[in-house]
């Protein structure tokens, strides 16, 4: 009987020599933001919820855009205005063939005179400057119109990239200034774990290597492979620690980001 016993310890002793070291971190996601307007205004029409599930490039707040609106569509009626352009190019054409004709015949039939080949030429050539002058000014036009979309587009806020609505800051009517937060989102496709480690166990860890995460997220913890992206090369005075860092993935939302996990490390060899 003793002998069984013994057995017993022995067996669970090895099992628990096995056992894994578990050092304990916080998960969190990687891509997290207020988002928030660069110009002050008035929200005019917030087109999601807290909890919804947007994409990259998704409309989130409207801001008041009655005036950069206007200004667009002035700009953009400019900017497609070429009948002064293309009467110029007209022009061009038509003095360069006169002025050609004009150079023929006095160089082969001296027809006309030295002065009216010249007068055809400097016609000729001013024209083309003129052209080249409105084909600047269409190009500042384009800019013009380009700069004026690009104020109404501060006026919308879109999602960054895919995620999810977190919180909502203000409600439509309510008057916002530069830089105030509007929209809360949040990625939980990728997330991180953040941990300290005892020096021992961060010399075994190396950047971009492979390690096991057990995150305790609901009654049966979840098991994640992740990807070691930083390691302290530091030890904390105050606590004698080193802080690492290991990204994973969560595509499937099992693990809400924020909650405790494990980083798993097997025993080194002769503990």
């Amino acid at each position: 009987m003793n002998a069984r016993v013994v057995l017993l310890f022995c067996l669970l002793a090895s099992g628990a020599a096995a056992a894994p070291l578990r050092i304990p971190g916080i998960t969190a996601p990687i891509r997290e933001a207020r988002l928030s307007a660069n110009v002050p205004g008035t929200v005019l029409q917030v087109h999601v919820e807290e909890g919804d599930v947007v994409k990259e490039g998704d409309l989130l707040v409207e801001l008041d855009q009655g005036f950069e609106r206007l200004e667009v569509e002035r700009r953009k009626l400019i900017a497609e205005s070429k009948a002064e352009l293309e009467a110029a190019q007209h022009r061009v054409a038509l003095l360069e063939n006169e002025w050609e004709v004009t150079r023929r015949l006095f160089e082969s039939t001296r027809s006309v005179s030295e002065e009216d080949r010249d007068r055809k030429e400097l016609e000729y050539k001013l024209a083309r400057a003129d052209l080249k002058r409105l084909e600047a000014l269409e190009q500042q036009e384009e800019i013009e119109y380009n700069m004026a979309q690009e104020q109404l587009n501060r006026r919308r806020i879109r999602a960054p990239w895919d995620g999810v609505v977190t919180r909502i800051f203000v409600k439509e009517g309510e008057g916002c200034d530069p830089r105030q937060p509007l929209v809360a989102l949040v990625d939980p496709s990728r997330c991180e774990f953040v941990c300290n480690v005892p020096p021992a166990q961060a010399r075994r860890l190396r950047v971009a290597g492979a390690v096991m995460l057990l995150v305790e997220d609901g009654d049966t913890p979840v098991e994640r492979q992740g990807t070691v992206f930083y390691v302290s090369p530091v030890v904390d005075p105050a606590s004698g620690l080193q802080e690492v860092k290991v990204r994973f993935d969560n595509n499937d939302g099992a693990v809400s980001p924020g909650v405790t996990a494990w980083l798993l490390l097997d025993h080194p060899e002769g503990s």
